[in-house]
Order: C-alpha cells, then structure tokens, then sequence
C-alpha cells in the first residue's frame, strides 16, 4: 500500500508518521494470514453450536443488514497495534489498565461504524486471535494477550450502557451479518469462543439471566427480542398478557424444570420395567417405556445431524449416544423373541435383552447429572468431569498402545497356535494392569522372555501410565477449578441460548405425538398457519404446566418479576442498588459529605458497572498528578458524559 494513497492519509492523520510503516507491514502481514486462514474456522468449543439446534422457524440473513466485517478488520489491527509481543497480561487485566483505558474505548467506538457494535467486533477478533494462536504456537502469548484485550475491551463497552433496555436488546442480543460467519448476537458468538471474561461480566450475567427466568424473550421469528414484563409494546401501546400464554412454555428455567421432571420419571419407569419384567415377552409399561426412548432417539438424531462429529465432542452426547444405543439393542432382541416360534430360543432372547436392559442403570444415574447442571454446585463438578475425561482421553490411547504391543509380543512367544489364545494373552495383560498379575500363566508363553516381558508391561502400564493419569487429571481439576465460576457461567449460558434455539421442541415423548398429529399438515399449510396450529396443539398438551406457570407468576414468583418490570420503553428502575455504584451515586455522596468521599479515584477505577472509570481514566491519561489536574479531568469527564447522554436521548427521540 502506498502512503500516499487515501487510506493511508487516513491512518497517518490518525496515528501519525510513525505508524505508517507499521501499518504497511501488518497489512501484508494480514492479507497473508487471511488467505491461509479462508478454511479454517475452529471454534473452541465446537460443541456450542450443534447443543443450539436448529429452528426451521429461525429468520434467514437480513440483507439489509449491512456487514460489519470492515470494522471488525480495522479494529482488530488496532488492537495488534496496542498490544504487542511486550505487552504484560497483567497490564491488560489490571482494573486501572494502561492499555483498556477510556481513550482506547473511544478510538474503538470511532473505527466501528455501527457505535452498538463494538462488544460484536471485539469479540469477532477474539475469534481471530484464537484462530491464529492455535496456527502459529510460537505466538500463542502475544496473540493470546490480544485476545484478552478484545475481551477486556467489550467489557469495558458494556460497562459505559446505563440502560439496560438498551444494553441488551442493542449490543448483547441484536444478530449482526458479517461475512465471517452466519448472523449470531453478541451472546452466541462469546459462548461459541468462550469467552469466559466477557461472560463474566455482572451486567452479561444480568442478561442471561433475565433470558433465563423468561423476563426477556424472542418475538416470533426468534432473532429479535423484547422485554416481556414491561406494560408496553416497542410502539408505545399497552400490552395485555393473557392467562395462558403458549410462549412461556420455552423459557429455559420452565422447560429445563419440565426436563427434570421428565427425566426423573423416565428413571423410574424404567426402574419399574427392570425390576418386574416378564420372561416371556413385554408388557404395556415396557412399550410405553420404549416409546419414550424413540422420541429421544429423535432429538438425538437431530442433534447429530446438525453437529456431525462434534456432536462426540460432549462427554453427556456420548454417554446419551452409548444409552440409546443399548436401549436399541436390547429392545431388538425383545422384538425378535417375539418373532421366534421355538419357546427356548424365545427365552433365551428375551433373558439376553433383560440382561443387557439390566446394564443401562450405571449410565442411566450418571445422566442424571446432565440435567442438573444448571445448579452451582452440580454444573461445576460436571465440567471439572467432562475437562478430566477429555484430557484422560491421551492416557486411554497410551494403554491400548501399549496393550497392542505386549498383545503382539505373546502371541509370537506361543508354541503353538490356539483359538483363545488372543482372549487368554488380554484377559492377563488387564489382570496385570488390574493389580492382579499371574506370572505363572505368562511364563507358559516362555520360560525366560514371558516373565521379563509380564514384569515390563506391569512396570509401564501401572507405574508410568498410572503416573501419568495421575498428573493428567491433577492438571485439569486445578485449571478448572481456578476459573470453575467463570466456566460455570459460559456453560449456563450455552444451556440458556441452547434452550432459547430450540423453541417449541417438544421434549420426549411429546415430540412424537407432534410428529404423529401436526406434522403431516406441514407440507400443505403456510408457515402462519401451521404455527398457529402448532401452537394450539402445545397449549392444549401443556395446558396444565401453563397453568402452573401463570400461578407462579402472579402469585411466588412475582417479587422477582418486579426486578426486571420497565415501565417505560427506553428506561429501566432498579428496585434495589445497582450491581456498581454509578458516578451518578459517586457524585451525589461526594456533595453530601462536602468533598470528603474517600477512594473516589479508586472506586471508579476499580468498578465494572455501568458508567465507571472515566474520571479516573482521564487523570491516568492526561498526566497531571497534583489537585488541580484531577479537577480539570473530572470536569472534563463531567462534560463528556453530559454530551453522550443528550446524544442518546436525541437517537430516542428520532427513533420515536
């Protein structure tokens, strides 16, 4: 690129003539990595995405939108230009950060032409960032540590909203179009990179949380949102709800309670079939316990062909996997005595699929945990699991290595080939690793070489590999364990947008009935219509639990209805303290106490809540130290907040 040519007027008014030669590097630099990187899209947790499943009533791309990508861009070598290969961490998280600081936000809200979008854009170079550290490892901390600074920086930019009716339904839950992917909101692009310090975030959490209870929910085509206990629509008119609302019924908290439910019966219908099933063939209970086991064979099977081989990316997908497919089998083999004349042979498969029924149980209270773990205490030790097994995954592979290997060398130690000779030699090399060695049967195979041999793999496989197993799941329960509240809260937020995206997904069995009754109308009825229907036929199945629903809400659960209720459109009443003291509060206490407020600079400086740190900001920034510096910045702070806040309530006045 040529200095003189307009963009590159621009970026030297901007930064000046000594980034000029910088910005020509990086723009190689970029337009090389962009190449190679055009089929390599590898999000970290790719399991995010096929959980989420798919919505036929889901809304295509907008194409009015029009694509942030060249925002995303410029922002991104922004950040390579702030942060670089000297750049601490600790200067990027520090809570009176050198780098993240009240000019940076500004200068990122200057280079984003939608001023909403900032958090989008930070979090879409997070994606980069992480893509490029896994590609080039020798970088990995200087990309890394720009990939804390984006997330740093779109916590800073939530911080600065003091309307959370706008903070949510403008920055963390609009969809966005950008040519890197598929339209997502700020939410699912940070749970699909997991960005854990952006979900951390006390006014993120509010969010999931208000998405989680049911106080904000998606309007019909599932990609805006509003605000359900408000007393007015988006145009201002009054809003009725009714007694039985249909919609209530796929809030994440009601439809992960009616999962819980669900579950637990499911557990003791088959605890039922198992202890008083029948020899000669099923009863009525088992059937409809089978009939259960379709429907989520269904959801199962829908999920794997959204996800394809990240679907066995979750240690829950894989165990669910493994329990229909035994549910199958067993139920194959009850189906085929049925057919069988010979009354022996007839017995004999009805006792093998009541034995391999039997061996369902373990799996089936370990499930349990999948669908508890929306609470604390069960969804932290679920994700300490799953990290355990994952990283056990290496020691696994080890010890089938080395068993092939021991395996290969007895059977050519034989002195004479027999047929159970292969099941003999791995029934004693797993009695060895089991604590339990026969080194008699293994000096069979040779009298010198089958001992030395059995003693080598006692030694590898129990001291080394069991050592290492060891270390392996000690790693991983402290690097959990350390961020386990920060994990927890992106794992809550997957299960909430999860439950969002499914929508009127019927849980099991209830899905079949939807298939058997409303689904052969589809092909021949227009998407209105067959909603409308569709909706009908869940009111009238779920009629009870909307009742209970409706009881809940205007009777215990109103006190925490109240906490999200806006009565008016465009402001929102806290009715307790806010998350953070606001400079607002700051300032009215500074007055009350005569100037005498103690730690003003560091309460600003240190608070995550709406509209802190500015003042502090802009005394670190500017440089004077003595009284009269902090003066002119906290008037300067004062004015700027004053000029942003008539801005936005001139953009409401035109949006009206």
């Amino acid at each position: 690129m040529r200095p003189n040519t307009p963009r590159a007027a621009v970026h030297k008014t901007i930064f000046g003539d000594g980034y000029c030669d910088i910005w020509r590097e990086l723009s190689h630099l970029q337009a090389s990595l962009l190449q190679t990187m055009t089929n390599e899209l590898t999000p970290l947790l790719p399991a995010s995405r096929l959980m989420r499943r798919h919505n036929p009533w889901r809304p295509e791309p907008d194409p009015t939108d029009a694509p942030i990508h060249s925002s995303i861009h410029n922002l991104r070598i922004y950040i390579t230009l702030v942060v670089n290969g000297t750049t601490d961490r600790s200067d990027i998280t520090d809570r009176n950060s050198p780098i993240v600081t009240e000019q940076f936000l500004e200068d990122a809200r200057t280079i984003c032409d939608d001023k909403n979008s900032v958090a989008y854009c930070a979090l879409r170079c997070v994606e980069k960032f992480q893509q490029l550290s896994d590609k080039y490892p020798q970088w990995s901390d200087v990309f890394d540590n720009r990939a804390v600074c984006a997330q740093m920086l779109a916590r800073k930019f939530v911080s600065t909203y003091n309307s959370q009716l706008d903070l949510f339904t403008e920055v963390l839950l609009k969809k966005r179009a950008s040519h890197y992917g598929h339209q997502k909101n700020t939410l699912e692009l940070a749970v699909d990179i997991h960005a854990t310090l952006f979900l951390s975030d006390p006014e993120v959490s509010k969010c999931v949380e208000g998405l989680w209870n049911g106080a904000i929910v998606p309007v019909e085509d599932g990609a805006t949102f509003q605000f359900h206990y408000t007393d007015q629509n988006e145009d201002g008119s009054p809003r009725r709800q009714s007694l039985i609302d249909p919609d209530r019924i796929v809030v994440p908290l009601y439809k992960n309670i009616l999962n819980i439910i669900l579950s637990i019966v499911f557990l003791v219908l088959y605890t039922i079939v198992v202890n008083n099933a029948q020899a000669d063939g099923p009863n009525w209970i088992e059937w409809l316990m089978y009939f259960w086991v379709a429907g989520y064979v269904v959801d199962e099977f829908e999920e794997l062909i959204n996800g394809g081989l990240f679907y066995f990316y979750s240690l829950w997908n894989c165990l669910s996997f493994l329990i229909y497919f035994i549910f199958i089998v067993a139920g194959a083999l009850r189906i085929i005595a049925l057919s069988t004349a010979d009354a022996e042979r007839r017995l004999t498969f009805n006792n093998a699929g009541l034995d391999v029924l039997s061996t369902l149980a373990i799996f089936l209270w370990m499930r349990v945990l999948s669908v508890l773990d929306t609470w604390h205490y069960f969804g932290s030790y679920s994700i300490i699991l799953q990290s355990m097994f994952k990283d056990g995954i290496i020691f696994f592979l080890l010890l089938v290595w080395v068993l092939l290997g021991f395996s290969q060398a007895f059977l050519a130690l034989r002195g004479s080939a027999e047929r159970d000779d292969l099941n003999e030699i791995t029934a004693l090399l797993i009695q060895g690793y089991l604590s339990s060695p026969d080194f008699e049967l293994a000096s069979q195979y040779h009298p010198i070489l089958g001992r030395t041999l059995y003693i080598m793999f006692i030694f590898i496989a129990v001291v080394i590999l069991q050592s290492l197993l060891f270390s392996l799941f000690s790693a991983s329960f402290e690097n959990v364990i350390d961020q386990s509240q920060a994990e927890y809260l992106a794992s809550f937020t997957l299960k909430t947008l999860s439950l969002l995206e499914e929508r009127y997904s019927l849980p099991s069995p209830f899905n079949i009935f939807s298939m058997i009754i409303t689904m052969p109308f589809r092909p021949f009825l227009s998407k209105e219509t067959y909603r409308t229907i569709y909706r009908r036929f869940v009111t009238a199945t779920f009629l009870p639990v909307l009742l209970i629903i409706a009881w809940y809400e205007r009777g215990p659960g109103r006190k925490y209805i109240q906490e999200y209720k806006f009565y008016n459109a465009n402001e929102s009443e806290e009715d307790d303290m806010p998350l953070q003291p606001t400079r607002k509060d700051l300032d009215t206490l500074e007055r009350l106490l005569g100037g005498k407020l103690p730690n003003r600079e560091t309460n600003e400086g240190t608070s995550s809540g709406p509209g802190l740190g500015s003042e502090a900001a802009a005394v670190k920034t500017s440089g004077p130290t003595g009284s009269g510096g902090k003066e002119e910045a906290t008037a300067t702070g004062k004015l700027m907040d004053a000029l942003v806040r008539i801005e936005r309530r001139l953009e409401n006045i035109e949006r009206r």
